[in-house]
């Protein structure tokens, strides 16, 4: 998508805007693009909630994601695609700033746990 949007130059859409995707056969369209560039074919939903799922995880807010998707309410962002992604949960536990770089063994005597 990268290369395709360096093609394309200043124009504002990466994938070219077809008359079929106006007359109800997008889908077929999509499959055929997929197929002709050697990607694994997939469906509007799953590219929708993986473009979707990429901006929360990116950072975009949620009310701003909510507006580009066209979601009627932040309910439906956040119920479905906040949660699942886990994007309100990341970076969470930087505050508890573990030391990684020694043994875990040496954190935590493992031998106090009995099973």
């Amino acid at each position: 998508m990268k290369e395709l949007k360096l093609e394309r130059g200043n124009e504002k859409t990466v994938l070219p805007q077809l008359k079929a995707w106006k007359h109800g056969e997008a889908a077929q369209e999509l499959k055929s693009f997929q197929r002709d560039i050697g990607i694994k074919e997939t469906d509007f939903k799953s590219l929708r909630a993986s473009f979707i799922t990429h901006l929360l995880l990116a950072g975009v807010p949620p009310t701003i994601v909510k507006e580009i998707v066209g979601h009627a309410d932040l309910k439906t962002t956040n119920d479905h695609y906040v949660r699942l992604s886990g994007s309100d949960l990341k970076g969470a536990t930087n505050p508890i700033d573990i030391d990684l770089s020694q043994n875990i063994g040496d954190v935590i005597d493992m031998t106090t746990f009995r099973a």
